[in-house]
């Protein structure tokens, strides 16, 4: 009788201790999942961040404090993996000609890529294309419309490592 009752006893300890794996394991998968999440979301994140125009005003390629900030909230990440490279694609809106824009587009991304080179990034990291008038955001005739359109944006050019790649 006392060995039957070890018997039982044993299994339900291994029982227990079974439940207890299959618990342990669950909160481990789900530790797991919740920190894939996490790194996507943050990758996510990252890859917006990066993507994020800057703006300029009417017929200008200086940088606003706006277009600085903005810049400069790229700095750390850009710093921290130098194997990401960017396009910046500069753009204008459709005031002027098709020479004049496309001359425009490009002081607007060569003045981003200054700006990027003059705090570290380096030059091989950037190229600078022009689209002119070319490729609009917005297609509207008024003042705002055209302001969406005067920009430069960042393109993921090569990556190991880049986020949302």
């Amino acid at each position: 009788m006392r060995a039957r009752q070890d018997s039982i006893a044993a299994a339900d300890a291994a029982r227990r201790d079974s439940i207890d794996a299959a618990a342990r394991a669950r909160m481990d998968s789900a530790r797991f999942s919740a920190e894939r999440e996490r790194e996507r979301a943050a990758a996510a994140a990252a890859a917006a961040m990066l993507r994020a125009a800057v703006y300029f005003e009417y017929d200008q390629d200086e940088l606003s404090s706006d277009a600085r900030q903005t810049l400069d909230a790229k700095l750390p990440y850009l710093s921290a993996n130098a194997s990401v490279k960017l396009r910046l694609v500069g753009h204008t809106d459709s005031r002027g000609s098709d020479e004049y824009n496309l001359a425009l587009g490009q002081r607007r991304a060569a003045s981003v890529k200054r700006y990027l080179v003059e705090r570290g990034i380096a030059t091989a990291r950037l190229e600078v294309v022009s689209m002119g008038e070319e490729q609009p955001a917005s297609s509207g005739d008024d003042e705002s419309e055209f302001g969406r359109n005067r920009r430069v944006e960042f393109e993921l050019a090569t990556t190991s490592g880049a986020p949302g790649q």
